[in-house]
C-alpha cells in the first residue's frame, strides 16, 4: 500500500491482520466463561472506538471481522486461535496491547472467572509476557 492509498481510506493487509488479532483476542476473552456480560460488550466497544489500531476500521469491515473471528474460534478452538493471534502480532508491543485489551474486558464486570483466568494465562504464555509485564499492565 502506497502513501496515496491512504486517501481512499484503504488499510494495508498488515493493519487489517493486526486489527483482526485484537478483535479476535477480545472475543475469546468475552466468551471465556460462557457468559457474555453487558460490561464486557461495553468494554469491547470502548476499545474499538478509542484504540487507534481499531477506530479507523469501517463498521461494515468490523462486522465482517467479528463474523470471521467467531467462525475461526468455533471451528478451531480458543487455544489454536490464541496461538494464531500471537503469530498475527509480530511485535511485542502489539501483544502487550492485545493482552491489555483482554485484561480490561476480563475485569470489566468486577469478577474474574476461573475460565477467564485460564485464557489470560494462555495468552500470557503464547504472547511471551513476563510476570513483571503482566503486573505492569495490571497496575495501569
Amino acid at each position: 500500500m502506497g502513501i496515496l492509498d491512504r486517501l481512499t481510506g484503504k488499510r494495508s493487509s498488515t493493519e487489517e491482520s493486526e486489527a483482526r488479532a485484537y478483535v479476535e483476542a477480545m472475543i475469546i476473552m468475552i466468551a471465556a466463561d460462557g457468559v457474555v456480560e453487558d460490561d464486557e460488550i461495553e468494554d469491547f466497544l470502548r476499545n474499538v472506538y478509542t484504540r487507534p489500531q481499531l477506530n479507523k476500521v469501517p463498521p461494515s469491515e468490523m462486522s465482517s471481522m467479528i463474523r470471521r473471528s467467531l467462525h475461526a474460534i468455533s471451528t478451531e478452538g480458543a487455544d489454536a486461535r490464541i496461538r494464531a493471534i500471537a503469530r498475527m502480532l509480530p511485535h511485542q508491543q502489539q501483544k502487550v496491547e492485545a493482552f491489555r485489551m483482554c485484561l480490561s474486558i476480563c475485569a470489566s464486570d468486577g469478577d474474574v472467572a476461573p475460565d477467564e483466568l485460564e485464557i489470560l494465562k494462555k495468552m500470557q504464555s503464547e504472547f511471551d509476557l513476563s510476570e513483571s509485564q503482566v503486573e505492569q499492565i495490571m497496575n495501569e
